[in-house]
């Protein structure tokens, strides 16, 4: 049934209004968890079969198949007219965040650049992977205390955010860099 429902959606026509769209997939995301916005890097590389730094809708639709995410086609079709605020018929990656992931609101800037700040207590303007790798704690974490994951599992959930994975521990991050991992974690919680 989930599957015709799927196929039934993306052959009719969508009455959502754009701003609607943005944020079905949103919530989409939001339903995958925390570290589906640090996915979408490594999965837009992978989208971007020609290598141009912009996605035509087709590879736009591939995207969202990789995220998993499901829409009306019409609906692909309008987010990626949406997006493409250059009109240069592709949708670069800045595009894409711009249109889909709202800024910080103030009080959660202000947190986060506290955050930031508290890290950085020397005024270097960046923070080192290893610094804040030092300041997580997945063994606080409620999912660990709970048995449902493991300290591990936490842990490298938490450097995905940062898109810092497979970074060496001395990759530098600015306030702005912090603020961006920062925007996508706001959008899923």
């Amino acid at each position: 049934p989930v599957l015709l429902s799927l196929i039934v959606s993306n052959m009719m026509s969508s009455n959502l209004s754009v701003s609607e769209i943005i944020r079905n997939v949103q919530l989409q995301l939001q339903k995958k968890g925390a570290n589906s916005f640090s996915r979408l890097r490594r999965a837009f590389i992978s989208a971007d079969a020609d290598g141009s730094g912009g996605l035509s809708r087709k590879e736009f639709e591939e995207l969202l198949e990789d995220l998993g995410i499901f829409l009306a086609k019409v609906d692909t079709q309008r987010l990626v007219k949406k997006f493409d605020t250059n009109k240069d018929g592709t949708v670069s990656y800045e595009e894409l965040l711009s249109g889909l992931i709202p800024p910080l609101n103030p009080r959660r800037a202000r947190f986060v650049e506290k955050v930031f700040q508290a890290i950085d207590f020397e005024s270097r303007d960046y923070v080192t992977l290893e610094e804040l790798m030092s300041y997580y704690h997945p063994e606080r974490h409620p999912q660990v205390l709970t048995g449902q994951k493991r300290e591990q599992e936490v842990f490298d959930k938490f450097l995905d955010n940062f898109n810092a994975f497979e970074a060496p521990k001395e990759t530098r991050l600015s306030l702005e860099d912090f603020m961006e991992s920062y925007k996508g974690i706001s959008v899923c919680t």
